[in-house]
């Protein structure tokens, strides 16, 4: 009992120094996206948002909390077709807003992403680690835009629902995602022109490739009802998720057309299309279903790699 008063007195104390300094409690929010600094929603440095993340959770872990997740911030991630135009807005706009946002270095949100998918890419892909590793990425992402909207979600793109034809498919139209094909640039809606600086500054490109299957969700749950690890599940899931990157990055179509391909077929620089993290969707809901299946998730993607 005299311990409880003690600690609810040291994080009275804490809310107030950070009250009279303007700021706010909450871990990145209280750095980056709510004080009164002027520079606060246009610097970020994904170093140190991860730093401070990794502080949080260890003192979380001293102080003897159980679970580092907040079930008060729980993230219900929706379809994009699914979410209103304000809803998909607020979205773009927390996009917008982060991509105004530099490091010391005058790298915006989207070239630090992008750099650090290229730095870990060997580790994040080819191996047991994708599932994991991308889930984690996808959910700083999104950690990342709410220091500009606190209450912003990650939409999903659930490119199975369009498979019949995904060239249709909303995330690809002025609303959302905007349209592009044939290695055109992003030709409308509020990421038109999108321009990014990782490797070097140019304009993202989509062609929308029609000679490549979209995945299909049925085969993922085929791969995941084979208990037997035999399958190499992790493998074909990773082949089955790299259909969506060929479709909009372009695989045949863009050697026919002598164009280079776009930047979703190209593996480390995929996350300057934002369609990317759209797309990573599947990788959690993979990982759910792992868990739903009774399967230990570390030891069935190991099992599943040998």
């Amino acid at each position: 009992m005299e311990r409880t008063l003690v600690m609810a007195i040291v994080m009275l104390v804490i809310y107030l120094v950070g009250w009279v300094q303007g700021v706010m409690p909450g871990g990145e929010i209280m750095r980056f996206g709510h004080s009164k600094d002027p520079k606060a929603l246009t610097y970020f440095d994904l170093g140190e948002f991860l730093r401070e993340r990794q502080r949080m959770e260890v003192s979380q872990r001293l102080e003897g909390a159980s679970s580092i997740c907040d079930r008060s911030d729980r993230r219900i991630r929706r379809e994009v077709g699914d979410l209103s135009q304000l809803e998909w807005d607020s979205y773009a706009d927390a996009v917008l807003a982060a991509k105004n946002a530099v490091d010391s270095s005058g790298r915006n949100i989207i070239h630090q992403f992008a750099e650090f998918h290229d730095m870990f890419s060997n580790e994040a892909h080819g191996s047991p680690k994708f599932l994991c590793w991308h889930r984690w990425f996808i959910f700083y992402w999104e950690s990342a835009l709410r220091v500009f909207n606190p209450l912003v979600t990650l939409p999903y793109w659930d490119s199975a629902r369009d498979a019949a034809n995904p060239r249709g498919a909303q995330v690809f139209t002025e609303t959302r995602a905007g349209s592009g094909e044939n290695g055109t640039n992003v030709l409308n809606g509020k990421f038109k022109n999108w321009n990014v600086t990782f490797a070097q500054p140019h304009s993202v490109k989509r062609f929308l490739d029609e000679s490549i299957l979209v995945e299909n969700s049925s085969k993922i749950d085929a791969l995941l009802n084979n208990s037997s690890g035999t399958c190499e599940f992790m493998r074909l899931f990773e082949v089955i998720h790299g259909f969506v990157h060929l479709f909009v990055g372009g695989w045949s179509l863009p050697r026919a057309l002598n164009l280079p391909r776009g930047e979703m077929t190209q593996i480390q620089v995929s996350p300057n299309d934002l369609v990317f993290f759209l797309h990573q969707y599947v990788v959690s809901t993979t990982w759910r279903k792992i868990e739903k299946l009774n399967k230990g998730v570390s030891q069935f993607i190991v099992s599943s790699w040998r």
